[in-house]
């Protein structure tokens, strides 16, 4: 069965492998990327299947709603997959403003733009919002998050993807519109972004005292801060995300 997919942010990191999992796993689906290409997007990412005939690319910011409207209505997308973001806590502190209008209303323009085209009839459609771990705070030297951990962001980044997971399930419970939110921790592999946060160790490891690595992208753990980071290869984000939407959509 045909469907039109709607991928924000799927020129970036994680939403390039996304892009090119569904587009060859489901020729039958038609794709439509759609992302601003701002610092953290490149089409370099997926210049292997630009011209696959089931994949569409749209330029466009989830920050103009006038244009987020009348790509919906256009298209009628079947599903939505949202990792269009502003990222890197490091860039939150310096403008956080930047953050609560992409995160925040740019996730509202979308879901607005959704419940409007599917004007009451849910079936078979699914909102996926990915979002992030950093909603819930801290973890500590111990311990573990779960989906019900209470949130407790600690900086404008991870504050304003809390205030967008919020905004969707506002959606689903008042309008009763079909939504799925993940929150993964951080990935690797490739078409890795310099400035996440592997990388940037990686990059100043000469200042370290001691760089520790255990089974790299689960475990790494660097000394004299302490900095415990666990992460996910974006190999195995993309089937979760791609099992995570179709049980959504059949």
């Amino acid at each position: 069965m045909s469907k039109k997919l709607l991928i924000t942010g799927g020129a970036g990191f994680i939403g390039s492998h996304v892009v090119r999992l569904f587009v060859t796993k489901y020729p039958e689906y038609q794709i439509f990327n759609l992302d601003a290409l701002t610092y953290a997007g490149n089409l370099e990412n997926i210049q292997d299947i630009a011209t696959a005939s089931n994949y569409n690319f749209v330029k466009g910011n989830i920050k103009d709603i006038e244009f987020i409207n009348g790509l919906f209505k256009k298209e009628e997308f079947d599903g939505v997959i949202h990792l269009a973001a502003e990222s890197h806590v490091d860039r939150s502190i310096k403008d956080p403003n930047a953050f609560i209008e992409t995160n925040v209303i740019g996730t509202s323009n979308l879901l607005n733009a959704f419940r409007d085209m599917c004007n009451g009839n849910y079936d078979n459609k699914l909102f996926y919002h990915v979002s992030t771990d950093e909603v819930y705070g801290s973890l500590g030297k111990t311990g573990l998050f779960t989906e019900t951990t209470s949130y407790d962001p600690q900086s404008p980044y991870a504050a304003s993807k809390a205030a967008s997971d919020h905004m969707v399930r506002a959606f689903g419970n008042t309008y009763e519109l079909p939504f799925v939110i993940s929150n993964c921790s951080n990935n690797y592999g490739a078409k890795f972004h310099y400035l996440l946060i592997i990388l940037k160790i990686i990059r100043h490891y000469q200042f370290m005292e001691m760089v520790n690595t255990r089974v790299i992208g689960y475990s790494l753990k660097i000394t004299p801060k302490q900095l415990t980071l666990f992460s996910i290869k974006e190999k195995e984000v993309k089937p979760i995300i791609l099992e995570v939407l179709m049980s959504g959509l059949t």
